[in-house]
């Protein structure tokens, strides 16, 4: 875990390394899931992490094309759709008042 500052605290990020092989080639990877933030509370980032215990086999998800591309965990989280719905709502209020300044 690594403990990152913030411009107010601090926050903790999950961090894990792991490895795999396709064929004859090995691959390490550190991504846990897309999308992964950090988190305000060191407890929520050892949660995250409680799963994978040191040396244990993991399940790794790998691009096809790309198996440098990995993963452990697919899918988007809650956060991830929130963070988008609330970005595109600032586009179009920004992109509202725009087109009104201007019409």
């Amino acid at each position: 875990m690594e403990l990152k500052p913030r411009r107010w605290g601090h926050s903790y990020e999950p961090c894990i390394s792991y490895s795999y092989t396709i064929g004859d080639a090995s691959y390490t990877g550190e991504r846990r899931r897309f999308g992964e933030t950090d988190y305000s509370f060191r407890s929520s980032a050892e949660t995250r992490l409680a799963r994978y215990q040191v040396g244990a086999p993991v399940q790794v998800h790998y691009h096809p094309s790309n198996p440098k591309r990995s993963v452990l965990e697919v899918g988007v989280t809650l956060g991830t759709y929130l963070s988008t719905l609330f970005f595109a709502g600032a586009f179009a209020v920004g992109l509202g008042l725009l087109l009104g300044i201007f019409h």
